[in-house]
């Protein structure tokens, strides 16, 4: 909520590229995990980096949607992430099953 604030006020270009910046930081930190704690930090850290994300990115798609195909095209947004994790999800766990029996 707080950072859907801030990217009212300054340009949601930035901000979108503030969270992708810290994602890519966090990314090479992963390298240094010698503990669980220090992953619990990292995951602390993604968090933040996809609130930097979520909001702008959302006002973004929806400044710039095909008017008269607002429907089909948040469908395809939000329920096309939703299928490709379930589908990714399902090949993984076929190919961990052929990998490790």
């Amino acid at each position: 909520m707080l950072i859907g604030k801030i990217s009212d006020k300054l340009n949601k270009d930035l901000v979108t590229t503030l969270g992708y910046l810290i994602y890519a930081i966090a990314s090479l930190f992963y390298l240094t995990i010698d503990s669980s704690w220090k992953l619990y930090v990292l995951q602390i850290i993604f968090a933040i980096g996809t609130a930097f994300l979520l909001a702008p990115l959302s006002a973004l798609f929806a400044k710039y949607i095909e008017k008269g195909k607002e429907g089909e095209r948040w469908g395809l947004s939000q329920g096309g992430n939703l299928y490709s994790n379930g589908y990714f999800s399902f090949c993984w766990n076929i190919h961990c099953q052929q990998v490790w029996v």
